[in-house]
């Protein structure tokens, strides 16, 4: 399975060690299926299935395309049940729970399970989508909580703008990167970014946000995360 990942070319480059909390997800292409990843570009993980809340599959007219949905041994497949619609955006939602940072480490645990003081807490919130086909509906958002929409075809030698959004709503400050690039972009007041570093092949962008909680009873903050993947050509 690693090795067919690794092929695709997906690799990122870590900007901080040991946080489960900096895992993204993504969906890989392999034979007639889509995999939904989980971790560090090469460095996969498998994953409880039921932390996968939702899965969506889109025509280029923005119509639901039918799926077949695989849970295998720690991850989940996607495959295509529609041979009349093409499918044109895969996404989804992956809630990975609550996280303490504990002396031991970090532990998919609430401040409450965990019962102690600890040194950090999140609730890692991530989405993705993968985009196969371009139009005109691909330069809008599908309506993911923490979204990153395209403004333009990404095209050989040339930057990529986007916009991050949140609750449909631009973001400014979120850090931006390419995976596999050891460089990270900021969203301006408009949640714009322009991405360099694309390379031929398949893509990731990813994009991160904090939010302190208000009712910090079983965490301090959200931890957005959002990918895009596209096969540039």
């Amino acid at each position: 399975m690693s090795m067919r990942y690794l092929a695709l070319g997906v690799a990122m480059v870590l900007l901080m060690c040991g946080l489960a909390l900096a895992h993204d997800v993504w969906f890989i292409k392999g034979d007639g299926a889509f995999v939904l990843a989980y971790g560090h570009g090469n460095e996969l993980e498998k994953y409880d299935t039921k932390k996968v809340k939702e899965i969506k599959a889109l025509s280029k007219n923005g119509e639901a395309v039918a799926i077949k949905i695989v849970e295998g041994d720690g991850e989940i497949k996607v495959i295509p049940s529609d041979a009349s619609k093409e499918l044109a955006i895969l996404t989804a939602f992956f809630d990975n729970g609550y996280w303490v940072k504990t002396p031991e480490g970090w532990k998919n645990l609430s401040k409450v399970e965990y019962g102690k003081p600890v040194e950090d807490s999140s609730h890692p919130l991530k989405y993705t989508k993968l985009i196969l086909s371009w139009s005109e509906s691909t330069f809008k958002p599908v309506g993911l909580e923490f979204e990153i929409v395209p403004l333009s075809q990404p095209s050989k030698g040339k930057d990529l703008e986007v916009q991050v959004l949140y609750k449909g709503k631009p973001l400014a400050e979120a850090t931006v990167e390419v995976m596999g690039v050891d460089k990270t972009f900021k969203t301006d007041q408009s949640g714009k970014a322009i991405i360099s570093e694309l390379k031929e092949g398949y893509n990731v962008i990813v994009a991160s946000y904090k939010i302190p909680l208000e009712d910090k009873t079983y965490a301090d903050k959200l931890s957005l995360s959002s990918t895009l993947t596209f096969e540039l050509k």
